[in-house]
């Protein structure tokens, strides 16, 4: 049996968001080989009594802001491995690196990996996530621990495995991990599978895929859920703060109209979202999903909503209503700023009035539009922020919804590949901890960044007149 894992924060438990396993589960169905996925959810942070913006609160105070994401737990993790090594309780002196909050959420995964029914030969799967690089240890340790006498296959793959060089070269150093997949992870399953497999790393490739896993691709739709599904692999933009790198691949429409008409006949679809880094590439293949909607809507009597991530140069007008006749609820913009100069530095290949105008092109169909900004990006001073705020404060209504987040050095970005072009400076983890462990001693591992000029800013008070003004005029929503 081969079993596909995700983990997730609390912030998309109203969606499946493991698509991406499910499609290799589909692979593997089609060729035979039984396959289950099942996602594990962490709530990133304690309630706060109710309040209504209590997701804004914690970004406050997260030591996220600053760390390099790749290995940024880099200490429990060596004492996590420690404890195995030396058959020892995995959470010994795990709990001082963590909240009470957080050892709540460990202790679940715990019990959770406990209760995972497991057999001899089972291979397992992990979508990895920077965050989650500990609870993903833990779940594997546990999981080898708690069966001593049964062979299990473990393979650790996803998106940020894929580009980050330095998770993937400390997690080959372990023998508890039998494999890292990087890229597409059907093939390379199939080959673990089989047993066609040459090394411990193997790499995947999304050119040449087709998606004929959707039209046999079955999944679980709750009635208090929105149906997701992919209709793209990767970006053709290049933003500079962004780690993606993958091929840019369109998907055949046929194959979701045909999928979507399936799984509607199964429990009826009431919204849908597409979960592409963009739905619109270009104009015309936003108009023909468009009219594949329009279709499923008229001929086959679907009543849904939906919502996506767009690029604002590829809405126009005529685009604007007809997503609108589509019943398109809400659409994202990666807006990032209200700044040319710094736009053009991070290469978002969009204008202030470009934003300005898309926005009001969505909000006067009454289109909900998500704008997503980024605080204390780099060449960004006081002045600018407060001036983007100002702009942003100008195009805000009632249909407008602000999500906003501080800064991260995501590994593979440009900005993370040249830091000294944007005034950057990453530091490296003491060796003396590095080297506490003999598998990883000698391994340079980023810990942390910091901008030359300004080495004590970190966005949070920029980010607190954000949440202030986000809270006067209830207009913000999570982003974690």
């Amino acid at each position: 049996m081969i079993k596909l894992l995700s983990f997730s924060t609390i912030r998309f438990q109203k969606l499946d968001y493991y698509v991406g396993i499910d499609i290799i589960k589909q692979y593997l169905v089609n060729k035979g080989y039984p396959t289950t996925t099942d996602n594990f959810t962490l709530s990133l942070y304690p309630p706060d009594d109710g309040a209504k913006f209590v997701v804004k609160k914690p970004i406050l105070y997260d030591n996220f802001d600053k760390a390099i994401p790749e290995i940024y737990q880099l200490q429990p993790i060596i004492q996590l491995i420690k404890n195995y090594q030396n058959n020892n309780d995995l959470l010994k002196d795990i709990s001082k690196y963590f909240t009470d909050f957080e050892m709540d959420n460990i202790k679940n995964l715990i019990e959770y990996t406990n209760n995972y029914k497991i057999k001899d030969g089972d291979i397992v799967g992990l979508q990895v996530i920077y965050r989650f690089v500990f609870h993903c240890l833990l779940f594997v340790l546990q999981l080898k621990k708690s069966n001593p006498n049964k062979k299990i296959t473990t393979v650790f793959g996803g998106y940020h495995i894929t580009e980050s060089k330095v998770v993937r070269e400390f997690l080959l150093k372990f023998d508890f991990i039998d494999y890292i997949v990087i890229d597409d992870g059907r093939q390379p399953m199939l080959d673990i599978v089989k047993g066609n497999t040459k090394s411990k790393e193997l790499k995947g490739s999304f050119v040449g895929l087709t998606y004929p896993e959707y039209i046999k691709l079955d999944r679980i739709i709750r009635k208090d859920k929105d149906f997701q599904i992919t209709t793209t692999v990767g970006c053709p933009n290049h933003c500079r703060f962004c780690a993606s790198h993958r091929h840019h691949i369109l998907y055949d429409i046929e194959y979701i109209k045909r999928y979507l008409i399936r799984q509607h006949k199964i429990y009826p679809i009431k919204n849908i979202t597409f979960v592409d880094d963009l739905i619109n590439p270009t104009k015309e293949r936003l108009k023909e999903i468009c009219k594949m909607l329009l279709e499923l809507q008229s001929k086959h009597n679907m009543k849904f909503g939906w919502e996506a991530h767009c690029y604002a140069l590829n809405i126009d007008n005529e685009l604007a209503d007809l997503m609108n006749k589509t019943n398109c609820k809400s659409v994202f913009l990666g807006t990032e700023i209200f700044d040319d100069k710094i736009l053009t530095i991070i290469n978002k290949g969009c204008l202030s009035s470009d934003y300005k105008n898309t926005i009001l092109k969505l909000t006067k169909k009454n289109i909900k539009t998500k704008l997503g900004i980024i605080v204390n990006l780099p060449e960004e001073t006081r002045e600018i922020f407060l001036s983007s705020l100002e702009k942003l404060k100008e195009i805000n209504n009632e249909n407008v919804i602000i999500i906003p987040s501080l800064f991260k050095l995501f590994p593979n970005c440009h900005i993370y590949r040249h830091p000294e072009n944007y005034g950057i400076k990453i530091i490296n983890w003491d060796q003396d901890i590095v080297d506490s462990l003999t598998e990883i001693k000698g391994m340079a591992i980023p810990k942390e960044w910091y901008y030359i000029n300004d080495p004590s800013s970190t966005g949070k008070n920029r980010m607190n007149l954000i949440l202030k003004y986000l809270k006067e005029t209830e207009s913000g929503d999570t982003y974690s």
